[in-house]
């Protein structure tokens, strides 16, 4: 049997054509290979055109020869055959395992009038967990610009360990096709309206997107209401008082509309409010059950939807056992798309990072947190933990808090000694430095029931910690630590009994040799039970907003609480 054999000149042909196709998937050894989607875009102007710009520039900003292979464009394009968008977590993994990837990288943008809205995750395809997930808004177009500069340089930092300098922007002549600009050249051509000409779409609603638990279209939010106007004096706002004990608050957009909702806890309802004027509107209230004690919320973004959910930690009274609950706006108003969740939950953020969603278990034992905790992400419909936080021992969800609390770019963790006092610690859990004065002092406990703990009364009581912020409150480039302050009218004397008399906010900044006083809000009658640190007005500013208990009822029903939007004064 005569044996044909192929002309060497057809073999490199060959070769050739399979290596421009799969570009980088046999270079590199070792190297991981990352597959760039075109980003999902909701605009009513057509900017599609950015689509190629925005992955020219995250390839640029990504590439490394030793530890990362960027696949081509051709490749991403026959990754994505037979798939329709806007692309979501499941189709981004099917096309990276199509072509052999390690990591896939997909986004959106989402436009409003001149805000920008840029929400990318990037998924480690083995276990199918986001390795980075990113979300940031601007109030200008060009500022997804460095949306993308930030999230490429937390891919290379965060996955890769690795500091890239930033890319200086080409210069283009305007003969280059409008498909392969950058998006720099592209948002200034239009703005200085140069030879570019964008045709403005019929305006639409979004497409319907998926929620968390099924497909479907999602309710129209409610109208946009005005800016907040100030109330007793310029950069000050307070809401009319509530009939009830306000146990924890938090400030995002949880409708969609790109307008910050308030929402609170009380014992077992959760509150979602909006400023209108001078005024709190609300939007709804969801009623909880009979032994429901909620201890927590937060709101954070984390099945990627353009809408924050709200994370409710819920420990029943009658048999002191996690049953948490997460919401979401959805068809019919607020869902509950995640129920009796075992999970404590905490969102943290940090400066030019996006939120992380944390979880900790509850012992089967007679202890209120058992375990490490975890991070965790939405996978198939779940939130799922993806990995552990390397953290001293005995320090909970609640105790804690990184940041560059020192200014000198370590990456820090902020948490509270056992007499409330603030104490920094390097990544080994080394103590940087601790505050002589006392801060803190929560007003939400855990118990347990008498009959469960005996023999360790001081144990079946624990107080939840006040949060701790670190943050560049006022754009001067360096970050301060937000704290409360609630005074004990025992002196904390007593550990199973609080009564606080008054209570206060400060804002610190490092200085030398210790943490000095920025900022410090009037001292209120009676406690301050949470706060929040966001631009709940959409003035570009952010504001700290916080809930006053002006009284609690001890054998009778008579609480009182209001909440509190202050301005953060600029640096000199």
């Amino acid at each position: 049997m005569k044996v044909l054999k192929a002309h060497p000149f057809f073999i490199i042909v060959f070769v050739l054509f399979v290596s421009l196709i799969f570009k980088g998937v046999v270079m590199a050894d070792g190297a991981s290979k990352i597959l760039i989607l075109p980003f999902n875009i909701y605009s009513e102007k057509d900017i599609s055109f950015l689509k190629n710009g925005i992955w020219d520039m995250l390839s640029t900003r990504l590439a490394n020869e030793d530890k990362i292979v960027i696949l081509s464009r051709k490749t991403s394009e026959m990754a994505l055959e037979n798939l329709t968008e806007p692309i979501n977590t499941d189709m981004a993994v099917s096309a990276g395992q199509k072509v052999f990837a390690d990591y896939v990288l997909f986004g959106s943008l989402t436009v409003f009038g001149d805000a920008i809205s840029t929400d990318a995750r990037f998924i480690h395809i083995p276990t199918q967990s986001a390795a980075v997930a990113f979300n940031q808004s601007g109030r200008q177009h060009g500022d997804v610009i460095l949306h993308i500069s930030d999230f490429a340089a937390k891919i290379n930092s965060d996955v890769f360990d690795t500091k890239v300098l930033p890319q200086p922007v080409a210069q283009k002549t305007e003969s280059v096709e409008i498909s392969r600009m950058n998006p720099e050249k592209l948002w200034e051509m239009e703005k200085n309206k140069g030879s570019i000409k964008i045709e403005t779409a019929t305006p639409s609603k979004l497409p319907a997107k998926k929620s968390a638990t099924k497909e479907m279209a999602v309710a129209t939010p409610p109208p946009p209401l005005p800016k907040p106007v100030s109330a007793e004096s310029p950069g000050f706002w307070k809401s009319s008082s509530f009939k009830l004990k306000i146990k924890g608050v938090a400030v995002g957009d949880v409708d969609g509309d790109q307008n910050p909702e308030v929402v609170f806890i009380s014992q077992k309802d959760v509150h979602i409010y909006r400023l209108a004027g001078r005024r709190l509107e609300k939007i709804d209230v969801i009623k909880g059950k009979r032994y429901s004690n909620l201890i927590s919320v937060d709101l954070a973004d984390i099945n990627g939807n353009g809408r924050a959910e709200i994370f409710v930690s819920n420990y029943f009274t009658n048999n002191a056992q996690l049953s948490s609950f997460v919401l979401e706006w959805g068809t019919n108003g607020f869902e509950t798309v995640s129920e009796r969740e075992e999970w404590y939950f905490r969102v943290i953020s940090e400066p030019g990072s996006g939120p992380v969603l944390l979880g900790q278990k509850q012992s089967r034992k007679d202890e209120f947190f058992s375990g490490p905790v975890h991070e965790l992400s939405w996978i198939n419909g779940k939130y799922v933990s993806t990995g552990t936080l390397m953290l001293p021992q005995k320090i909970n969800l609640y105790e804690f808090s990184y940041g560059d609390a020192l200014n000198d770019n370590r990456r820090l963790i902020m948490t509270y000694a056992k007499d409330d006092r603030i104490r920094i610690l390097d990544d080994k859990g080394d103590e940087e430095w601790i505050s002589i004065d006392r801060y803190g002092g929560g007003g939400v406990c855990l118990e347990f029931p008498f009959d469960r703990n005996a023999g360790a009364q001081e144990n079946d009581r624990y107080y939840i910690p006040q949060r701790i912020l670190v943050d560049d409150l006022d754009n001067d480039g360096k970050n301060e630590i937000v704290v409360v302050k609630n005074v004990d009218a025992a002196g904390q004397f007593f550990k199973r009994f609080r009564r606080y008399k008054t209570g206060h906010i400060e804002t610190l900044q490092w200085k030398d040799i210790g943490l000095d006083v920025t900022f410090k809000t009037t001292d209120i009658s009676g406690y301050i039970s949470d706060y929040a640190v966001a631009d709940i007005d959409n003035d570009g500013y952010k504001e700290l907003i916080y809930a006053v208990v002006a009284k609690s009822g001890m054998l009778f029903p008579d609480d009182k609480s209001f909440l509190v939007a202050q301005d953060i004064p600029l640096g000199d």
